[in-house]
């Protein structure tokens, strides 16, 4: 058995919460309540995986999250408290 990890959001624009499993191309969807959204991310991964079939041992693996905050003047992030500069890019 694999243990695959289900990244949720809130989306306030439509009142939905949003769900994907990292990893497995096509599993995402949305629902009004988080049991709902459990039950139809547990069947769409399930499908995926059938539609994967032997490719299903070769998914990309889930490594982590980091959380960034983005200052109003979008020159800087600020990751666990460090100021980073933005790498410039040449046009």
């Amino acid at each position: 058995m694999r243990e695959l990890t289900a990244l949720v959001e809130w989306d306030p624009a439509t009142k939905l919460y949003v769900g994907s499993v990292p990893g497995v191309h096509g599993a995402r969807t949305i629902a009004s309540s988080l049991d709902e959204l459990i039950e139809k991310l547990t069947e769409v991964t399930e499908l995926c995986l059938e539609e994967l079939g032997d490719e299903a041992d070769v998914m990309l693996e889930f490594v982590g999250v980091q959380r960034r905050a983005r200052s109003k003047s979008r020159e800087r992030f600020s990751a666990r408290g460090t100021q980073v500069p933005l790498k410039q890019t040449s046009t």
